[in-house]
């Protein structure tokens, strides 16, 4: 495993882990392409959320970003976006 591979596993674990925590109960197997829609989780959520990854990652993720995001795979695209700024 590369070095970059490993980063986005661990982006991805640490998005998967604040999804959990921002929604306080169980949302089964998230992968890649899970929907967040589908999650059931409302904008509010997903800005507890943002605004989580980017304390955690000392980042900011701007709203045109995030407000686009339709599956975990975007926010992670978002997310690598704001990073490399």
């Amino acid at each position: 495993m590369t070095e970059q591979q490993a980063g986005a596993d661990e982006l991805l674990a640490l998005i998967r882990s604040t999804f959990r925590a921002v929604v306080e109960r169980p949302l089964g197997p998230l992968n890649p392409d899970t929907s967040i829609a589908d999650l059931g989780i409302d904008s509010v959520s997903v800005a507890e959320i943002v605004i989580q990854i980017e304390d955690a990652l000392d980042i900011e993720v701007p709203t045109s970003e995030w407000v686009r995001v339709r599956t975990l795979s975007e926010f992670v695209d978002a997310v690598n976006r704001a990073r490399q700024k």
